[in-house]
C-alpha cells in the first residue's frame, strides 16, 4: 500500500483503536508461517550430516531439522531435533539464513558435532551419514545446498578471524 488515502486512513484508525484490536486485525490480515529449523551440522573431518527420512519417497537424504516449538529458540530447536531424530549432540554456532519455504519460514542453524549417543532407527529417521560436499546426493534441495554454502563461508571467515587473532597474539 503506497502513501494513499487507504494507508493514511489505516494509520489514523490504529491511533484510536485499543491495542488488542489492532493486534487482532494484524493477526487476521497478515500471512502466517510455521517456523522450521534446519540444522547444518559439520564434524571435525569437515563432513556434513544428512539424515535419511522415512516419510520421503524422493530425496530422502536431507539436512536434519524440524518445527520450532513456542518459546524455543532456533538453537534449542536444532539441538532438540538432532537429539530426537539421530541421538546426536551438537554445539549451535550461528544462524546462517532465514528463508521462506512453501509453508514454513526456515531458519538454518550452523552446528558443530559434539557426540553421538547410540542411534536407534525411528519413525522419522532410519539412517544418518556424514558426507563430504562432493558426495552429497544429487537430489538435495537447492535451499539446502544454499545453507551448506553459507555454512562454508561462515566457517572460512571464522578460520580467517582465528588466524588473524593468533597473529596479533604473536606480535
Amino acid at each position: 500500500m503506497d502513501d494513499t488515502w487507504q494507508k493514511r486512513w489505516a494509520v489514523n484508525l490504529v491511533k484510536v483503536l485499543p491495542g488488542f484490536v489492532t493486534r487482532l486485525i494484524i493477526y487476521i490480515v497478515k500471512k502466517k508461517y510455521v517456523v522450521g529449523v534446519v540444522a547444518v551440522v559439520f564434524n571435525e573431518e569437515g563432513k556434513w550430516l544428512l539424515l535419511h527420512h522415512t516419510y520421503r519417497k524422493k530425496g530422502a537424504w536431507r539436512l536434519p531439522g524440524g518445527l520450532k516449538e513456542r518459546g524455543e529458540s532456533p538453537y534449542e530447536t536444532a539441538v532438540r531435533e538432532l537429539r530426537e531424530e539421530a541421538a546426536i549432540r551438537v554445539k549451535p554456532l550461528a544462524i546462517l539464513a532465514v528463508t521462506e519455504a512453501y509453508a514454513t519460514l526456515d531458519i538454518a542453524v550452523l552446528c558443530e558435532f559434539d557426540a553421538q549417543d547410540p542411534f536407534v532407527a525411528n519413525a522419522e529417521v532410519d539412517d544418518f551419514r556424514f558426507l563430504p560436499l562432493a558426495a552429497l546426493p544429487a537430489d538435495l534441495p537447492k535451499e539446502q545446498l544454499n545453507f551448506l554454502s553459507e555454512a562454508q563461508t561462515w566457517l572460512q571467515a571464522r578460520r580467517c578471524a582465528e588466524g588473524q587473532a593468533e597473529r596479533l597474539l604473536d606480535t
